[in-house]
């Protein structure tokens, strides 16, 4: 459904090699004794910070060395967190976007009232360079043999097979130009296995308890975090009364608490004793059961300049928490990559160990995470609430990455789990620390789906966290800025939608929330979303947990269809601090205030609200979207698109040349092209 998305923004990256994107190390440059102009670059995009500045705003702009025009780029924004700022934020920041990796490029930053202040730098180099010497493997032991002895440069080979282990890198160092490559010699075919093979197919350790259970005892007692069947895992109780009565647990579980729910398990630890309920009261005998013994696939602990590629992991959980299963345990390691791999079974793919404090966010910079395909399969027929509802084994994802600068997740499906990319550092008043919540990092080019909660969650200071070029697809709610206490943050040119056929119910493309701390802004520009509901559920491009402030939009085409209650582009803003205007706004079915389905909602005291039903009343109230559009975006695809590709926009849409151009972000999808920038995440005509 949205793999066209994705090899467009290939193409993106692939054709804008004549103009400019980024990648390469960081660099701090003095212009005067007070202010300091800091550069941290990724592959495709740029953070600018500049510290020891009074002025409420600077102007950007930058050439690629040899150059001799200069480009205008995106301002930088104010910092305004009192806290962030005594912990050492800089008062300016922000970031640029489609820059060449492995590139030299020159700045110019003016800040208002300023002198230009000049920097140079070089992007991040993407071509992870190895060595000649290859290590060939075929066993455990072997490949253990060969982490323990590698040095810079060495390649280690697996060969197709299954291999029954955690792997252990500790204190292994590459070098930029010598990664230390340890690879699949067919991508896909080399194994890491974390479940038990006793407990294959035909091992006959099973007994028949009856009505559909069956029993066994582990040889080795440990706590088990995840067990699969078939493809899928399942469903874990925490008590022999409560898989007994085979309900699914939380009050808000399911619409029918009294459905008795097959495929589930529980795990007696003092006896070792593990029950479980399949589907259709099947035989575990007869296809195996994956019971895990070990708890991660790889952990790269205190190393540098590493390379997983093309490895499949799976099944792992084993330990005192839902931590304790996870395909990739990342520990005070910095320039690492992960590509090509398949990992699914676990309750985290990838995940940055330490809990996101300031002690311990060094050892966690430049990571890379592209091209994966990461997934779960979780029990089948439970909602969001069921799964707030229970255990936290379930409130899992794919990647969760809250430490550190630099990391870039590019190019990967994120599919199946309770979460997508899980960068937020809330808890034990961390949330202003300027390099939690992973500061400088890029999300883009990724395929999000069938995730029940969030596909993006950045939680915490946002400081240059660059959302752009993703596609959100049958996910309860896109991006997660909940709050956003520093910034800037971007959401930029991606594609939303949801379709009530979807196996997970969309809700909303952005949510935001936490209001006093909320205070950084977020620029959310050029983005499609697109939402068709069922009568009764509640939808809202831009959703709000509590009251949320400091957005700003632009060329944004937001679209809510085919629901005749319960709908609102915008849920419960703050009047003030936000800045809506050139989006093409559209709901094909506008209420009354007693249907509660207005077009957008603004909060107001003492729970009186205000209620807006068309676009002129945000003008004529709010002085918002003056320049905006109300009206059909007439998509390709109609008014009922199926896939992402049907979100383009027709020769005729309303949204063509109506937007606002932004400084290198506008440009970014191979130009403008016609009088003006086209309104949503696509320019008309494509390429």
């Amino acid at each position: 459904m949205v793999a066209s998305f994705t090899a467009m923004t290939n193409r993106l990256f692939l054709r804008r090699a004549t103009l400019f994107l980024l990648a390469s190390t960081t660099v701090a440059v003095a212009a005067t004794p007070a202010a300091e102009l800091e550069l941290y670059p990724n592959f495709n995009a740029l953070s600018v910070y500049v510290h020891g500045v009074e002025a409420e705003r600077a102007t950007v702009e930058y050439r690629r060395a040899g150059s001799s025009e200069w480009l205008p780029a995106h301002d930088l924004a104010r910092i305004t967190n009192e806290t962030s700022l005594e912990l050492g934020a800089a008062p300016l920041s922000g970031s640029l976007f489609y820059l060449q990796p492995a590139t030299p490029y020159e700045l110019r930053v003016t800040p208002e009232g300023g002198t230009p202040m000049l920097g140079a730098v070089t992007t991040r180099d993407d071509t992870f360079p190895t060595g000649d010497h290859v290590v060939s493997v075929r066993t455990e032991t072997e490949l253990r043999r060969a982490v323990s002895d590698a040095r810079p440069g060495d390649v280690i080979e697996l060969e197709p097979g299954t291999y029954h282990l955690g792997l252990d890198i500790t204190g292994k160092r590459g070098t930029a130009d010598g990664y230390i490559l340890i690879r699949s010699r067919v991508p896909g075919s080399a194994v890491l296995d974390g479940s038990d093979a006793t407990f294959a197919a035909g091992s006959g350790r099973w007994t028949h308890r009856g009505d559909g259970v069956y029993h066994t005892t582990l040889d080795t007692p440990r706590d088990v975090r995840c067990v699969w069947w078939d493809g899928r895992r399942l469903y874990q109780y925490f008590s022999q009364d409560d898989f007994d009565g085979g309900k699914l647990l939380g009050e808000h579980a399911m619409d029918a608490d009294s459905v008795f729910y097959e495929g589930a398990c529980y795990y007696d630890k003092e006896a070792a004793r593990l029950s479980v309920r399949l589907p259709g009261r099947a035989d575990p005998d007869e296809l195996g059961v994956q019971v895990p013994e070990f708890n991660h696939g790889v952990v790269l602990a205190d190393s540098q300049y590493i390379i997983l590629d093309g490895l499949t992991i799976r099944h792992y959980g084993v330990g005192h928490d839902e931590r304790d299963s996870y395909g990739i345990k990342v520990r005070r390691s910095s320039n690492c990559v992960v590509r090509n791999c398949v990992i699914y079974g676990v309750n985290y793919g990838i995940r940055y160990h330490d809990w996101p404090q300031p002690r311990n966010v060094d050892g966690y910079d430049n990571n890379t995470f592209e091209r994966n395909d990461i997934y779960d399969v979780g029990p089948a027929g439970v909602s969001w609430q069921f799964y707030k509802a229970t255990p936290p084994d379930f409130e899992c994802a794919t990647i969760q990455c809250q430490l550190g600068r630099g990391t870039v997740i590019r190019h990967n499906k994120l599919h199946g789990s309770f979460g997508g990319v899980k960068n937020g550092s809330l808890g034990d008043g961390n949330v202003h620390h300027p390099r939690l919540s992973g500061a400088d990092m890029d999300v883009y080019g990724n395929e999000f789906y069938d995730l029940r909660d969030d596909g993006v969650e950045p939680d915490g200071s946002c400081n240059n966290v660059r959302i752009w070029h993703n596609a959100f697809y049958g996910v309860n709610q896109a991006i997660s800025n909940c709050p956003n206490t520093m910034g800037p943050a971007y959401v930029v040119r991606n594609v939303f939608l949801g379709r009530p056929d979807m196996l997970v119910r969309p809700y909303s493309f952005l949510k935001f929330s936490a209001a006093e701390d909320s205070q950084g802004t977020t620029f959310v520009y050029h983005n499609t979303f697109f939402n068709a509901r069922r009568s009764g559920e509640f939808t809202a491009a831009l959703a709000r947990s509590t009251d949320g402030r400091y957005f700003r939009l632009r060329n944004n085409v937001l679209v809510v269809r085919g629901v005749p209650d319960h709908t609102e582009i915008a849920q419960l803003l703050q009047r003030e601090h936000h800045d809506f205007d050139y989006d093409l706004l559209y709901k094909d079915r506008v209420g009354e205030k007693e249907n509660f389905d207005p077009f957008l909602q603004i909060a107001g005291a003492n729970g009186k609200n205000m209620y807006l039903y068309d676009l002129q009343g945000m003008r004529s109230e709010l002085g918002w979207e003056m320049h905006g559009v109300e009206a059909d975006p007439q998509f390709v695809g109609g008014a009922n698109p199926m896939s992402a590709a049907d979100l383009h926009l027709t020769e005729g849409s309303p949204a063509v040349d109506a937007g606002l151009w932004i400084p290198n972000i506008s440009d970014g999808w191979g130009g403008v092209r016609g009088a003006g920038p086209d309104m949503g995440a696509f320019e008309w005509p494509d390429e």
